[in-house]
This record gives C-alpha cells, structure tokens and sequence, in this order.
C-alpha cells in the first residue's frame, strides 16, 4: 500500500498540521506586543499615503518589473487623483473591466487600501458593463477620462490624502464574476501573464523562479502535458494548485511525477465565501482524492438535509459555511440574500453554498454534486461530477461536461461534451460507452449522449462545436 494514502499516514499528518498551527499561534501570541507597536506606523505610513515603501520583492506583468515599494507609491498617487479629482471616496463604488495586469493590482490597492471605497472587478468579456456599473452604485468615468500614467502623474503632484476611517463591516468588494480567484501573499513575487499560455508560462517558471500555481485544473494539465515541458527548468516549483473545478485524481500523480519538487494540492470556495473556503494540503491530497479538503482557520462547515437539520459524518446534504469570510449580503437584493442564509438552533448563521456534499469522520470534505446538477432520469438521480470523473479516466479526453437534457419519456437524459487531447486518436461513439460502462452503474449509461465541444472556461466567450452522435 502507497503510505501516502494509508488512514494512518493520514492521522499522523493531521496531528503533525495541528501541532504546526498550534506553533504558529504561540509564535503568533509571543509577537503580538512587537505587532502592536508597530501596527500603528504602519497604518499611519498607508493611510497617510506619503510614502515610501520600502518593502523587497517585485510584482511581474510582461517583462515590466515593479517592487511593492514602487507599487504602493503608484498606488497612492492614483488614490490622490480619484479622491480629489473624480471624487471617490468611503462607499463609493469604483469598477474595473481589464485583464488581470498590473494596473489592475494598483489600482484595487488604492481603492481598497487607501481610499475605503469598494472595488468593483468586471468581466471586460460582457455587454451592458454602465448599466451593471450603475446598478452596483459604481461611478461611471467622465468623458474626458485621463489615460491610467496621467492619473498617477497628477496625483504625484496633489497634496497628501488624510487618514481615511473604516469599519470592519465596510463593503471591500463587489463580485460579479462567478470566477476563480487567488490572491497573492504580501512579500512574495507575483508574476502575471496578459493570457494564459502553457509554453509562455513554462519560460516564465524558469526565468522568475516561480514557486507555486494557482488556477483551474485545466492551466495543470496544459503545463504537464506542453511538448516542451522537459526544456525548461521547473525545480522551483513546489506546488500546483487547482480550483473552480474538479481535481481529477490521477492529475495528483501526474504532477508528482512531472515535476521534480512540486506536489498538488486544491481547494473550495465561492465567490460568496471570499474564494477558498476549504483547503487540501498536497502532503494529504494522494490519501483523499476525492476530496477537496478541510475547512480553511475561522471558517466551519456543516451539512445540512432538507429539513434543515445538521447530519452526521458521511451523511449527504447541502455544504454550508459560517465564519469571517462569508459576504455580508447580494447586493440590493434582500430576498435572494434571505435564501442563501440560514439561522441554526443556536442562533448562528450559515451560508448556504447550492452545492450537495458531505464530511466524514476527520472533516475532510467532499463535493457530490451541485444542487441543480443532479439529472433526474426516470427517478433516478444521477450525479454529473460522477459521470465527468469516469469518463475523464479515458486517455484520449482532455475535457468534459456532464449536462442534464429534456426526454419526453424520461424526464432528463445524460449528455455529455467531450474535448480530446491535441493529437490523439478520437475514439468512436462505441469505445466510449464501453468505457463509461465499465466505471458507471447501468442507469448512468445508457441513452448516454455525446458531442464533440469546446469547453468555455470562466469570463470566456464560449464555442461550441456541431459534431454530435449516439454514445
């Protein structure tokens, strides 16, 4: 038996998490009056926005190089310009529809960090971005808009901004996107890409010394799968993160045994929950599989059935989350926040994710399905997830989507998109079912549907191919 995935590998490595968290908050407490006294300048420094900031390490975005010094010093200048010339200030909504550049990064900080205002990331991809912009209480730019480098320029030039106050419960964010999302931690190189590009980001891996990845599943199989992959050096990778959808297992040994040093490891969360809500660490992920996790710190997860009631481990329900990360409310929308929320017997509110899963007897989490993704097909509930990850399992499949269509006769019928691997041999129709048949219960199976597709990923247009037939 591999002991990464003996229950008792999995004991030992949960108690030894225990103890290293537990070291960290004794380090933590030992530090606190060292914190304390230093809190205060700190805050003084950003939110009197004079500068400088001497902080080390760099953001990277297509060659150009900026310190986080030079980062937060940007940012300031452009706090000052909003705040004096287009009026944006605490409660005030700001949007942004761009790609994921540098710009993006500066200017979140000087909404969020200096001003106290709310930042509103759009999706550049959609149409009617004023009206949402209006509809989120967003201030829409003045036809005279100056370029990004001239608002920084005039604010290098205004007078210094004074503290700004905030509350805990200040809005920070409103999220549109229904996305993944990561966010970087403070003192680490982040490096952008303006597109995703597996052989682009291979050189940038070796060049930057990138230790870590976080993306969708597929970003991970383009890179160990890119024909160059053993021409650039990847040893300072460490770890390869996936989310927005499921990990499939035999990924996890993939990455393993592709990388020299770099172990997978994945998480859940919802745009609602302020992205990963739950986290698998990669020394536990070839034990559970299946799973995407434990609950992250301050963050408890229960499952609830039907009638609202807690279940025990292993019992299968609705995944719901309480703790400081949860949003406070759908914006302007009271009704569907009521919906999504849910007063338990001793009086704590719990978000409820839409999504159907259970725990079992170490926390450990796992996603069944979504709510409305369950197909319904003669009575019979079929899972989705469960019919992607059998047919993933076959090597020639790249991508796949299980959808639920309308049967005269049955209610639903399975029908599944399927994207091959660039240069391999397309099965037929034949070969697939077999496949699905030797991993499937039989109801899963048959009236089975295919199509060739291209899967759209998040904030893609999508494009769909017309190649069907009968699996």
């Amino acid at each position: 038996m591999d002991p990464e995935t003996d229950d008792t590998y999995v004991s030992k490595t949960l108690e030894s998490l225990r103890r290293r968290l537990f070291a960290q908050r004794l380090r933590l407490e030992e530090g606190l009056l060292q914190v304390r006294s230093e809190e205060q300048r700190a805050q003084e420094q950003l939110t009197a926005a004079d500068g400088p900031f001497p902080l080390a390490e760099e953001e990277v975005y297509e060659g150009d190089r900026f310190t986080y010094g030079e980062t937060l010093d940007i940012a300031v200048a452009l706090s000052r310009t909003l705040a004096q010339t287009y009026g944006v200030q605490r409660g005030l909504g700001l949007a942004q529809a761009r790609r994921l550049t540098e710009e993006w990064v500066f200017t979140l900080i000087a909404v969020n960090g200096f001003l106290s205002a709310v930042s509103l990331p759009v999706n550049a991809w959609w149409t009617g971005i004023p009206a949402v912009c209006m509809r989120a209480g967003a201030r829409i730019p003045p036809q005279n808009a100056q370029r990004f480098e001239e608002l920084v320029i005039l604010g290098k030039s205004l007078n210094p901004l004074p503290r700004r106050p905030v509350d805990q419960d200040d809005r920070a964010m409103l999220m549109y996107t229904s996305g993944t999302t990561a966010m970087p931690r403070l003192g680490e190189k982040l490096v952008m890409m303006y597109k995703w590009d597996a052989g682009r980001a291979l050189k940038l891996i070796e060049d930057e010394k990138v230790q870590a990845i976080v993306g969708v599943p597929t970003n991970t199989y383009d890179l160990v799968n890119h024909p160059d992959f053993k021409k650039y050096d990847t040893s300072s990778m460490v770890g390869v993160g996936g989310g927005g959808a499921a990990f499939a297992a035999p990924m996890i040994k993939r990455v393993k045994d592709t990388f020299q040093n770099a172990r997978a490891s994945t998480g859940y969360g919802l745009t609602e929950t302020n992205a990963v809500s739950v986290v698998m660490p990669a020394e536990l992920f070839p034990a559970r599989p299946t799973s995407c996790g434990l609950p992250a710190v301050n963050v408890n997860v229960c499952i609830l059935d039907e009638n609202n009631h807690k279940l025990p481990p292993g019992g299968v329900g609705e995944i719901c989350f309480r703790g400081a990360t949860i949003m406070k409310e759908y914006w302007r929308k009271p009704d569907k926040t009521s919906e999504v929320f849910h007063i338990d017997e001793h009086g704590q509110l719990w978000f409820r994710s839409g999504d159907i899963g259970a725990l079992d007897e170490q926390n450990f989490v796992y996603i069944l399905d979504r709510a409305k993704d369950i197909i319904i097909r003669g009575g019979e509930n079929i899972s989705c997830a469960e019919v992607e990850q059998a047919i993933f399992e076959h090597p020639t499949v790249a991508e796949v989507a299980a959808i639920g269509l309308p049967h005269e006769n049955l209610g639903e019928t399975v029908a599944v998109a399927v994207v091959f691997k660039t240069g391999s041999s397309a099965p037929d129709a034949e070969e697939l079912r077999e496949h699905a048949a030797s991993l499937l219960p039989r109801h899963m199976v048959r009236h089975l549907g295919w199509m060739r597709s291209f899967l759209p990923w998040t904030a893609c247009p999508s494009s769909h191919g017309d190649g069907k037939g009968t699996l």
